[in-house]
């Protein structure tokens, strides 16, 4: 089921790579705090994570597909 402070979270911040993924900063919409999504290129699929190393990896395994 997903997460509906995930979906509906601000965006503040965004990262892309010339492969097409990419990580974006966001704000949970329930605590406040700082939580990232990594996503496959076209945003096909997407990981989040509450630490940006863990964000970068994520992307790491999608570059390994």
């Amino acid at each position: 089921m997903a997460d509906a402070s995930r979906d509906n979270a601000p965006v503040i911040g965004r990262t892309d790579f010339a492969d097409g993924c990419y990580i974006e900063t966001l704000t949970d919409a329930r605590t406040g705090e700082l939580m990232y999504r990594s996503c496959s290129p076209g945003g096909a699929i997407c990981r989040y994570s509450s630490d940006l190393w863990q964000a970068q990896v994520y992307v790491e395994y999608f570059r390994s597909k």
